[in-house]
């Protein structure tokens, strides 16, 4: 399981570089600019949650956000 392997290490995540490389996917596969837009707003809810709740975690990972 790839989760085993972090086994308790803190992962630092930019979200910013997540949500570019998500739009980039989603502009290849030919998605529509409302759908691209509305995947980028709810994925960056998702990463904005963890960083208000980085003690919740996910999956047993600790989870930050640089900024």
């Amino acid at each position: 399981m790839l989760i085993s392997v972090f086994n308790g290490e803190k992962l630092d995540i930019d979200p910013s570089v997540w949500l570019i490389k998500l739009e980039k996917e989603l502009t290849a596969r030919g998605y529509s600019p409302r759908t691209i837009k509305l995947y980028l707003y709810h994925n960056k809810r998702l990463l904005e949650f963890f960083k208000n709740n980085a003690d919740i975690g996910y999956m047993g990972l600790s989870v930050s956000f640089s900024e």
